[in-house]
């Protein structure tokens, strides 16, 4: 943020044309910054977190920054650079380097991508993000090891009608993301993901201190059969945002080795009330359930996997810190934990 404080005063006599003079006093804030934090979550353990900031790179507003996670399983690093009203009014251009070493129970996997887009509010309610990606990714220890070089097109569209970004509480947003993908490597075969995501948020007692919500997701990979499609694009369930409780990543298919093979499409399904119990604590309970099929359209046939836990919710004043605890009602011997621990800022969803 370019400012660390923005005062309006106005005047005490109206001027000769009945106008009242208004006096708006600026201040900037600091143009860079550093931050060091550390985590722990029952997935990845301890973890830690670096990160650099030039809010006003080349003295325009302009942002640079640069982002490193380290913890057992995730070790990732992104150059950001953002310009802000790109030739026009609320249209930002976007580049992002990143590298990322991830190793899970699935498989070992290192990727190397560089993204560009422009995020481009249309309307208050309506956003549009196109961009070109390229990604290099290498992909071992898994029941589909190989490298692959793709170039993408990610279309990112999103309408949003709740009344918050951090704690909704009425109304309603849809996200749809589509990517075509050309694989350059061996194989030089074409696919398509996508993926919808309808969220909703109905107020049932007064002054809101009950809301149900529920998200639905629904994802697809069409055009390629799926060994020619790097596993860290499939659809693998089991993570803070979809089936909490199970391992991560690795609710699916799974060949005769039990090794997991991904899917081509997937369907979830998350119901939450949340309770406010006061003005600063709130309370949840929620059902996760899904579905992930080697099909290309959802397949509400095949099994589903479901779990169930409780949260509590500390609203400070930037927004609500999540704490959630997830059982897996499904679980799988040798497999998932008997419970998972989830923490955060925000809302689930």
């Amino acid at each position: 943020y370019l400012f660390g404080s923005v005062l309006v005063s106005h005047g005490s006599v109206l001027e000769a044309d009945g106008s009242l003079p208004i006096k708006i006093h600026v201040e900037e804030s600091k143009h860079k910054s550093i931050s060091i934090g550390v985590s722990y979550d029952t997935m990845e353990k301890l973890g830690s977190s670096f990160s650099w900031t030039n809010c006003n790179f080349r003295g325009m507003g302009e942002l640079l920054s640069l982002n490193a996670d380290f913890s057992k399983k995730v070790l990732t690093g992104i150059l950001t650079y953002r310009k802000p009203d790109f030739k026009k009014m609320n249209q930002d251009y976007i580049l992002r380097l990143q590298a990322l070493r991830e190793e899970i129970h699935a498989y070992l996997s290192f990727v190397y991508s560089f993204v560009n887009r422009l995020d481009y509010q249309i309307t208050p309610k309506f956003y549009l993000s196109p961009g070109l990606r390229f990604e290099h990714i290498i992909v071992k220890r898994s029941a589909n090891s190989g490298t692959y070089n793709l170039i993408g097109l990610p279309l990112y569209l999103k309408y949003s009608g709740a009344n918050s970004l951090l704690n909704p509480t009425r109304g309603f947003q849809i996200t749809y993301q589509l990517t075509p993908y050309q694989n350059c490597s061996r194989h030089q075969v074409f696919f398509l993901k996508q993926k919808l995501t309808p969220e909703i948020y109905v107020p049932i007692a007064k002054k809101e201190v009950l809301v149900l919500a529920s998200r639905l997701q629904l994802g697809s990979l069409l055009f390629a059969a799926q060994k020619y499609i790097p596993l860290t694009k499939l659809f693998l369930g089991g993570s803070e945002t979809e089936l909490r409780g199970y391992r991560y990543r690795t609710v699916g298919p799974r060949n005769r080795a039990n090794d997991c093979l991904g899917g081509r499409s997937a369907l979830y399904w998350t119901i939450e009330p949340r309770m406010r119990l006061s003005k600063a604590i709130g309370l949840v309970a929620f059902g996760d359930f899904g579905v992930v099929s080697k099909k290309s359209y959802p397949n509400p046939f095949a099994k589903w996997y479901k779990s169930v836990g409780v949260g509590m919710r500390y609203f400070a004043f930037f927004g609500p810190l999540r704490f959630d605890i997830a059982f897996p009602l499904n679980r799988r011997k040798d497999i998932d934990p008997k419970f998972g621990i989830y923490a955060s800022m925000g809302q689930t969803f």
